[in-house]
């Protein structure tokens, strides 16, 4: 299973004590499973920005991504919770790249019309290596797997994800 956008300790609904990336570790725990965290470094960085409305794809911010949620970056990502990256791993859970800033690797229209993407793949890279960086400076872990933020693959330059992993 794979889990995307943390790690967070952003409470669950289940439990207003306990962070949502704590809680999946201690469920993958109990049933002896491992996991697969799609990490992001953190949203704290995409401001200005605007408050979406509650219900639409544009909850978390109108021109990028807030997580866990809009005004709140610094629950999420691993730039603000290396003790959630330190528990993931201790566990033996993989930890792939979600990119450092959760940002759309180009356009999509048709739902994200009006939130800013990257417009060349230096840019992309640059973004992912960013994280690539932190967590082997910070955790000695060499992340091998990467997945774009909602899954836009092309980049406004001719690029492609597959590019920028390369």
């Amino acid at each position: 299973m794979t889990f995307d956008d943390g790690p967070t300790s952003f409470p669950t609904t289940s439990d207003k004590n306990k962070g949502l990336t704590e809680a999946i570790c201690e469920t993958l725990k109990k049933y002896d499973a491992k996991g697969t965290f799609d990490i992001i470094g953190t949203t704290h960085e995409n401001y200005p920005d605007e408050e979406g409305n509650l219900g639409d794809f544009t909850w978390s911010g109108v021109h990028f991504d807030h997580y866990p949620k809009f005004k709140d970056d610094l629950s999420a990502g691993a730039i603000n919770k290396p003790e959630l990256i330190e528990k993931i791993l201790s566990e033996g859970h993989e930890i792939t790249s979600h990119t450092y800033s959760h940002r759309l690797f180009g356009p999509m229209r048709a739902i994200y019309g009006k939130r800013t993407h990257f417009q060349k793949l230096s840019e992309v890279v640059e973004d992912l290596d960013m994280l690539h960086k932190y967590m082997k400076e910070k955790f000695n872990y060499d992340m091998k797997l990467s997945r774009p933020p909602h899954y836009i693959d092309n980049i406004p330059d001719g690029s492609s994800s597959y590019d920028a992993y390369r």
